[in-house]
């Protein structure tokens, strides 16, 4: 990839995991309460991975899904600080609104059925769908927290030293 913009996607740790690990590679997105009534926007074509553990639980993924809730607890939390653990880049990006594309989708995600049904008619029905490829940076970047991290919402702006990288 050349130069990525500086923008992260929060997403759950083990749903990041599961994207380095190459076991899923597709992300379903409805969209955080801050984000207002227009939901998830796929603003970005290229981005760095956020691992999050807000709002994550192990009900909510598929059994399959629960390993890489140990293996996501490399990249924290630690105070004071996050890791970037992989770049994303986004090869299909598509609407889907009905429940028959979400359920076609079985098997290449760790989500639970009753997480996505949650997702899928949250305000209106209906989910972004985005492909992507995932390179892995080794060591992942650390940076420090800073308040534009806060809130339910999907896109982060990265702090000026990540230009470049």
């Amino acid at each position: 990839m050349d130069e990525i913009e500086p923008f992260a996607f929060k997403e759950w740790a083990a749903i990041c995991a599961a994207l380095v690990a190459g076991r899923q590679s597709i992300i379903l997105r409805k969209g955080g309460i801050h984000e207002g009534p227009a939901g998830f926007q796929p603003e970005h074509r290229e981005f760095w991975l956020l691992p999050t553990q807000f709002h994550q639980e192990a009900g909510q993924l598929t059994e399959e899904g629960w390993p890489f809730l140990n293996a996501a607890r490399i990249w924290g939390p630690f105070p004071g600080e996050i890791l970037l653990p992989a770049k994303a880049q986004v090869q299909e990006c598509r609407r889907l609104t009905t429940w028959e594309e979400v359920t076609a989708l079985q098997g290449e995600h760790l989500w639970s059925e009753a997480t996505l049904r949650n997702r899928f008619e949250y305000r209106s029905p209906g989910l972004t769908y985005l492909r992507v490829t995932i390179t892995s940076v080794q060591p992942p970047i650390r940076l420090p927290i800073w308040p534009e991290l806060e809130g339910c919402k999907s896109w982060v702006r990265l702090p000026d030293i990540m230009r470049g990288r």
